[in-house]
């Protein structure tokens, strides 16, 4: 679980590119709207950051500034962008 903290240096840090990479996430908004890809967004970096603990063994203060972390973060929501896309374009077909 992450503290109030973490929460805030998530969003600090991240909070554009979530963002920017939501406005790109194309389809019927009635399917998936701005809002909602925000919040899975912001979603899928709460759920990187635990992970990548899990994986590393190491304290959120540990990994949060490093360079592997930051391109894991990014991964994982461009990852969740795709896979939204593609989704969206299913249902809409």
């Amino acid at each position: 679980m992450m503290s109030d903290e973490e929460w805030e240096s998530v969003q600090k840090k991240y909070g554009s590119l979530i963002y920017m990479i939501a406005h790109r996430i194309g389809g019927d908004p009635a399917v998936s709207g701005f809002d909602d890809n925000v919040q899975e967004l912001y979603i899928s970096a709460f759920d990187a950051c635990e992970a990548y603990e899990r994986k590393t063994s190491l304290g959120f203060e540990e990994f949060f500034s490093t360079e592997q972390f930051d391109k894991y973060i990014k991964s994982v929501m461009w990852n969740k962008k795709n896979n939204q896309g593609k989704q969206i374009t299913k249902k809409k077909n």
